[in-house]
């Protein structure tokens, strides 16, 4: 049965106490979503500094960037003859996202740190 439990951060890990054996955790978030364009390519100007002298470098051109999250998962228009699918993730695109089963080791008990506001390090067994 799913139900909420209480979390805690500790810098960039999320702890979850009282798992047992073949719990199943899942953790949700809002996803955003963004679509929106932005001119790619060197402006006339930085292609007359002399800086880039003897480069060529296409026009500026209009792209249209959708991105999930922080993923750019399409671009348009895109470049036909690239030898690459770059960022074509259809999959990026749906509502659910991709699970991977993945093995984790839990400790049977929690050690306890000295100083830490959850006791002392004098024993590393469960209490």
């Amino acid at each position: 049965m799913d139900q909420p439990v209480p979390i805690v951060w500790l810098g960039n890990y999320l702890t979850v106490d009282d798992l047992h054996q073949r719990d199943v955790v899942t953790i949700t978030f809002p996803m955003v979503e963004e679509t929106f364009t932005r001119m790619v390519g060197l402006p006339a100007k930085g292609r007359q500094s002399g800086y880039y002298d003897g480069a060529t470098y296409p026009e500026p051109e209009e792209y249209t960037l959708h991105f999930k999250g922080n993923t750019l998962v399409d671009i348009s228009p895109r470049d036909e003859d690239h030898p690459y699918p770059i960022y074509q993730r259809e999959k990026y695109r749906t509502e659910k996202t991709p699970m991977k089963r993945v093995a984790r080791y839990v400790a049977p008990y929690t050690i306890r740190w000295h100083g830490d506001d959850r006791g002392s390090l004098r024993s590393a067994q469960p209490e």
